[in-house]
């Protein structure tokens, strides 16, 4: 099996170093493996590729899958969003029947640290906690411990979330629907 002179296309033994039939020196036969060399980048260059499309995809799909979905519970007086998963469960009432009153949720759900607390009440009762700011209707505390307490006025009633994602919270709160 031979090789053709680049110079006049004569097929030679492979063995030759000049060209029978017009002296000019063989290419040996690299182009072969410079052909080879490139296909083989190209490949790893497919493969590196199909690795980071799956990576990206990967981290967009966690993403999305930790953001907590959200239905609707009702707390008497009115409704919200809250945490799938989530279990509220009355733990502290003040002054029930009074004018000046307020009830207090827990959530023993699934859920528990996007919403861990609910207040509702007739009264503000904010006071005690570091004012972060306002955010439209919204009213942000420091909740301690990596916490928020967001609070929002609605028809005659404060009520006031206790979570760790502020984000998760704002959205809670402006959900909230009078009964």
């Amino acid at each position: 099996m031979g090789d053709y002179c680049e110079n006049c296309g004569c097929k030679s033994d492979k063995n030759d170093e000049f060209c029978p039939d017009c002296g000019s020196p063989m290419k040996s036969p690299q182009k072969n493996v410079k052909k080879t060399n490139r296909t083989i980048i190209i490949a790893l260059l497919i493969v590196i590729v199909l690795i980071m499309a799956g990576l990206v995809s990967t981290m967009f799909t966690s993403i999305e899958n930790s953001k907590p979905k959200f239905e609707t519970c009702d707390f008497g007086y009115l409704t919200m969003s809250v945490p799938k998963g989530s279990d509220f469960v009355e733990y502290q009432s003040i002054g029930k029947g009074s004018q000046n009153w307020a009830i207090g949720y827990s959530n023993k759900g699934e859920g528990d640290t996007d919403l861990m607390i609910v207040w509702i009440s007739t009264y503000d009762g904010t006071s005690i906690y570091d004012y972060l700011g306002r955010d439209g209707d919204l009213d942000i505390f420091d909740g301690e411990l990596n916490t928020y307490i967001v609070q929002r006025k609605v028809g005659g009633y404060y009520v006031q979330l206790t979570g760790s994602e502020l984000d998760d919270l704002k959205q809670m709160a402006r959900s909230i629907q009078l009964k």
